[in-house]
């Protein structure tokens, strides 16, 4: 039974199965949970309950995600100011939200382990830093003896959850958040693994022109290439990934077993 004392979080988003899965989660975390699926919703909802923290969608019918945000934070009805953690199709929508405002971004898909993290700082140290990051690469990790993986992708928390559970079997892992800059460290390491992540928006990362560039390089030929792919990518993966394994997740613990299959495997296909 959740106490009394738990904190309380507001979800607000459209999406009715993800406030269900989202609920589902943080109450068995331990947290206390409301739903609201309007801006006018979640406003009756913040008076009555004073949450102290929203997660909020930024795309929201009626009234949009940054209203509402401005409306809850100079709401004179609430006993306390809420935290806020935003969530949104489009990584993009960062720069339209003030650090001051905002605590954590997150794009969808995400992993709810992800979110857990960020509600868990965010409630403990008062105020974190705004979600955003520079592109970061990370130099192989000194298992003796293990296969060279490369990690690309755009989801950091989940690949850096990857890379610690490869590091763990003994593989030397690198890590690139940038279709550019992973492919400069395919040619320069020449991995025994690409282990490329796919993105619903291919101006942000393509795993496509990675692929398609990896296999034209000369260097790069011998590497095995293996595309992971969110639960709700799977129908593109399969479209336009049809000769290289597809480990489709939706979260990650899912993709950690999954990969470490594969890798394990063998399996042989390259470039």
């Amino acid at each position: 039974m959740i106490s009394r004392e738990s904190p309380k979080i507001l979800i607000v988003d459209d999406d009715t199965n993800l406030c269900t899965l989202l609920a589902t989660r943080l109450n068995h975390s331990g947290y206390t949970t409301y739903v609201a699926h309007t801006g006018t919703d979640a406003l009756k909802t913040a008076r009555r309950e004073s949450p102290d923290l929203c997660i909020l969608d930024i795309l929201l019918p009626g009234m949009p995600g940054y209203d509402l945000l401005k409306r809850l934070k100079a709401e004179p009805g609430l006993k306390k100011k809420p935290h806020f953690i935003l969530i949104s199709g489009r990584a993009d929508m960062t720069v339209f939200f003030d650090k001051a405002d905002v605590e954590e971004f997150l794009t969808k898909p995400f992993d709810p382990a992800e979110l857990l993290s960020k509600i868990e700082r965010v409630l403990a140290r008062g105020k974190a830093p705004a979600a955003s990051r520079e592109p970061e690469r990370s130099s192989p990790s000194k298992a003796p003896g293990g296969k060279r993986v490369l990690v690309a992708g755009n989801q950091e928390f989940i690949l850096n959850k990857l890379k610690e559970h490869l590091q763990s079997l003994r593989y030397q892992v690198l890590t690139d958040w940038e279709e550019k800059a992973a492919l400069e460290t395919a040619r320069a390491e020449k991995p025994d693994w690409v282990l490329c992540q796919l993105w619903e928006d291919r101006d942000i990362f393509d795993a496509f022109k990675v692929y398609e560039t990896l296999k034209q390089t000369p260097e790069t030929k011998s590497c095995r290439f293996v595309l992971l792919c969110p639960q709700a990518l799977a129908v593109e993966a399969a479209q336009n990934f049809k000769a290289v394994p597809v480990i489709i997740y939706m979260e990650s613990s899912d993709l950690k077993e999954k990969v470490a299959q594969i890798l394990a495997s063998k399996y042989q296909t390259t470039l």
